[in-house]
C-alpha cells in the first residue's frame, strides 16, 4: 500500500512541477506583453495568458485538494497532455511575445 501511495505522490509532484513551470512561462509572457506596450502581439499574448492561467490553476487545485482517487484519475486523463486541446501552450507561442 505504501508503495502505491509513494508512486502516486511522485507522479502528482512531477505534474505539479510541470504545471508550475507553465505558470512561470505565462507570467514571463505577461510581463513581456506589458513591457512591449499596446501592440497586437501584446494583446494576443495577454489573451493566451488569461485564457491559459485558469486552466493550469484548476489542474493544480485538483492535484492539491483531490482525494487519492481523484488525483489518480486526473493524472491518468492528463498523462500525456500538459494542457488540453486549444488550451495547450507551446514554446513557439511564448517566443512570439
Amino acid at each position: 500500500m505504501q508503495g502505491a501511495a509513494l508512486k502516486l505522490y511522485e507522479a502528482a509532484k512531477v505534474r505539479r512541477v510541470a504545471l508550475c513551470d507553465q505558470l512561470r512561462s505565462l507570467n514571463r509572457a505577461e510581463a513581456l506583453a506589458h513591457c512591449s506596450g499596446p501592440t497586437e502581439a501584446s494583446w494576443d499574448a495577454l489573451a493566451l495568458v488569461y485564457h491559459g492561467r485558469p486552466v493550469i490553476e484548476a489542474d493544480l487545485e485538483r492535484l492539491e485538494t483531490g482525494s487519492a482517487n481523484d488525483v489518480l484519475r486526473h493524472l491518468q486523463v492528463t498523462k500525456d497532455e500538459p494542457m488540453r486541446g486549444e488550451n495547450r501552450i507551446t514554446h513557439s507561442e511564448l517566443v512570439r511575445c
